[in-house]
Formats: structure tokens, sequence, C-alpha cells
């Protein structure tokens, strides 16, 4: 899912079978396997980082805490890079949107959203 973007949700993710078993049971109010609700899933933090030794439930989020910015930072340079390498029509959001036809077909670029 796109953090904070005007369309959140992806078509094919939306049609899955477990994104509709989840949305299935928010709406009837049947329990979720895990702690957060899909609410608070929508409207997570932009980033999230979870000590999987300290917290394996994944309760805390430490991607703003400094200890963590060496491991985060590395992670996101690590994405970024797959981004570019498989074509990824996501590699500018949530703040943008990739633009890789027409004028900018041979120089694609991240425009913005204004949102």
């Amino acid at each position: 899912l796109n953090y904070w973007a005007p369309f959140p949700i992806d078509q094919d993710g939306y049609l899955s079978p477990c994104f509709q078993d989840i949305l299935m049971r928010t709406r009837s109010g049947s329990p979720l396997p895990w702690h957060s609700t899909l609410q608070a899933y929508y409207f997570r933090q932009e980033w999230e980082l979870f000590d999987r030794k300290a917290d394996p439930q994944e309760y805390t989020n430490v991607a703003d805490k400094p200890r963590y910015q060496p491991v985060l930072v590395s992670l996101q340079a690590q994405l970024v890079s797959w981004q570019n390498r498989t074509g990824d029509p996501w590699l500018c959001s949530p703040h943008a949107v990739l633009e890789n036809s027409g004028d900018y077909k041979h120089d694609q670029t991240c425009m913005k959203l204004d949102n």
C-alpha cells in the first residue's frame, strides 16, 4: 500500500484474496489476526522499522529513533535501487508520481502531486 497517497490501494492489491479477507473482517467487526486495525494501517507512518529481536510482535516503530537511522537509511537506499532496477511505477510515491511517457519518455522524472 502506498502511504498517504490520494489513491492508497492499487487495484491488484485490492482484489487479492488476502486483502478482501481483511476488508470483510473489518467491515463485519470480526477480529483480525494482528494487533493493528485496517484504519491504523492506512494512516501509518511513512516509514516503519521494527527491532524483531526486542519486539517480535512489531508493536513499536523505531524508524525515528537515532539508534536505528543507519539501518533505515541503508534499507531505503536498497529499496530505491530495487525500484530503479525493476522500473517500479511507485518509485516516486507517496509525494510524487513517475512520469516516463510523452515528453519524459527518455528522461523520466518525478512529478509532484501537490497533495
